[in-house]
């Protein structure tokens, strides 16, 4: 009885370890999402424009893309699984009136991501389009790939 008792013991500090584990993943990936956010707004504060709020539905919809994209070995805005991007946002249901999508891939760092996306043309223009309110931010930390949705609410 001693053993079982011992075994149990063990297995219950390994399962303990293991969400310990996954529970510091998933706040490096938070702060890592959040970071983007950060980083985006300050472009757009630095050229006259408001804020972009937190948009759960698109992060969502961002991180499984992030997630399709590294499962499914492509970059693309058009998506084995979901289609192009206006399946991806009815896929995960998300409200919006005009939507935008940033992609970026191979980037180590959110700062590399927003100056990858500042330094292109239609990426910059999807950030400081004026109209935009809300963001939504996926990233998989395994191949860097790197998604950010922008809404108009």
């Amino acid at each position: 009885m001693k053993h079982l008792l011992i075994w149990t013991f063990v297995l219950f500090l390994s399962s303990c370890h293991i969400k310990a584990d996954e529970s510091s993943v998933e706040n490096i990936k938070n702060e890592t999402k959040n970071t983007i956010v950060q980083l985006t707004n300050e472009q757009r504060v630095e050229h006259g424009l408001k804020p972009l709020q937190w948009a759960e539905d698109a992060s969502i919809a961002a991180q499984a893309k992030s997630d399709d994209m590294a499962k499914n070995q492509y970059f693309a805005h058009e998506s084995p699984v979901y289609g192009d991007f206006v399946g991806l946002l009815e896929a995960y249901e998300v409200e919006y009136h005009l939507a935008a999508e940033n992609l970026a891939v191979g980037q180590k760092t959110p700062e590399d991501a927003v100056i990858g996306w500042m330094n292109s043309k239609g990426h910059r223009e999807n950030i400081l389009h004026e109209e935009m309110t809300h963001i939504g931010v996926g990233y998989d930390e395994e191949g860097k790939y790197w998604t950010q949705i922008l809404l108009k609410k």
